[in-house]
């Protein structure tokens, strides 16, 4: 199983079910809209999708959190370049890529429980929680997936006997 989550070398064989690929095709898709609103549409992403009350704060304090945010949303950018990278050029990234997403994710709640005293399993309340919990779980279904050999020996009458 390591080998296919840090192969020796990227290349485009694919060995994982073809519904890894298609949810990570969405994943990335979704990624790309949430980095926007992050990065390039901060104020709407930190308003409406994380219900952050930025004018309630000092011109200073909200102009520090929209930046905080723009860097979040280049960070996204990143990940869903890699992405692109891994669905277009070289699959073998697959497993890899879910790896990360997830760790990425979990590291965020964790933080967040740090931090912010959230707790680490938490219902969504809004639409975008519901989303992003959504995606996690895209993403843990799609891990498994890219792990799963699409190469399976199909069990035959004489092997049944034996």
């Amino acid at each position: 199983m390591l080998k296919r989550i840090f192969p020796n070398q990227f290349s485009n064989e694919y060995r994982g079910h073809w519904l890894a690929l298609v949810l990570l095709w969405i994943i990335t898709g979704f990624k790309t809209i949430m980095a926007y609103n992050t990065a390039i549409n901060t104020r709407y992403g930190a308003v409406n999708a994380d219900g952050i009350p930025i004018d309630s704060y000092s011109p200073e304090a909200g102009a520090m959190v929209l930046n905080i945010f723009a860097k979040l949303g280049n960070m996204h950018f990143i990940i869903v370049a890699i992405s692109l990278i891994a669905l277009i050029r070289y699959r073998s990234m697959v497993p890899l890529i879910y790896l990360i997403l997830i760790y990425e994710y979990l590291t965020r709640r964790l933080l967040g429980t740090i931090w912010l005293g959230t707790p680490f399993l938490e219902l969504a309340t809004s639409t975008a929680g519901a989303i992003v919990q959504s995606l996690f779980l895209a993403m843990v279904i799609g891990f498994v997936f890219s792990l799963w050999s699409r190469r399976a020996t199909p069990i035959t009458n004489e092997r049944a006997a034996n």
